[in-house]
């Protein structure tokens, strides 16, 4: 897996923890779960929405990579605040 995946991994972990309150692990859990078992987006409610290229094929989110999407979204998370002011200037 690429850099490149792993961010859109941290994106839509980051689109479920916004639009159902989820816990951040837990979201990243349940994406990689899909991503690894090749399921349908369909099969959890979080993705029906996603429209991304990320669950077209079937991947394992490992080491750094794992840990660069965890970073990314603990981050965003942790700074959501301060990133919400910026967006909104």
């Amino acid at each position: 897996m690429s850099r490149r995946q792993a961010r859109e991994v941290a994106l839509q972990a980051l689109y479920q923890i916004d639009i159902s309150g989820t816990d951040p692990l837990l979201a990243l859990d349940l994406l990689l779960e899909i991503l690894q078992r090749g399921l349908p987006a369909d099969d959890l409610s979080f993705a029906r929405h996603s429209g991304s290229a990320v669950f077209q094929e079937q991947f394992v989110l490992e080491g750094e990579d794992r840990d660069f999407a965890l970073d990314l979204v603990t981050g965003t998370v942790r700074h959501l605040e301060q990133i919400d002011g910026l967006l909104g200037q």
